[in-house]
């Protein structure tokens, strides 16, 4: 994706130099210029209103990663749902295996634990991620069949 936004600004550029400095002349091109530009503006805040997120390389990238990552899941037949439940079980017995450690006074399941809290934690945002993407990507759905039976 970021080599072809380099080839498209790189053709934009040529055939703004050439239409520039060859074939119409600056009189013409300024205005074309300042509306693509702001034209530009205009896609990254609608980018901004739909996505919710700014217009960068990192969330597109997250964005894309997001999609495929839910597409495959899919595919496969992994259950999200599932695997939170799941994953909320777990923390939840070893919270009890942690208050019966401390009952032992075992110091190595306390330690244990923060390692798997903080563990917990990146996972728990990668949950909440695909859950996010779950969500636009039926909505994108959603909207896209509603548009083609408007027009049908």
């Amino acid at each position: 994706m970021a080599v072809g936004g380099l080839g498209m600004l790189v053709v934009y550029w040529g055939t703004v130099a050439r239409l520039t400095f060859w074939d119409l002349g600056w009189d013409v091109m300024e205005p074309v210029t300042y509306l693509s530009g702001l034209s530009m503006v205009i896609l990254g805040y609608l980018w901004f209103l739909y996505q919710g997120r700014e217009v960068s390389y990192t969330s597109v990238l997250d964005r894309s990663v997001s999609t495929r990552r839910y597409a495959l899941y899919e595919s496969r037949g992994f259950d999200i749902d599932r695997w939170i439940e799941l994953v909320s079980e777990a923390k939840t017995l070893r919270k009890e295996i942690s208050k019966i450690a401390e009952d032992y006074d075992e110091r190595r399941w306390t330690d244990q634990d923060d390692e798997r809290d903080a563990k917990q934690a990146q996972a728990d945002e990668e949950v909440k991620e695909v859950r996010e993407t779950t969500k636009q990507a039926e909505s994108s759905s959603n909207e896209a069949d509603e548009k083609d039976k408007g027009k049908g």
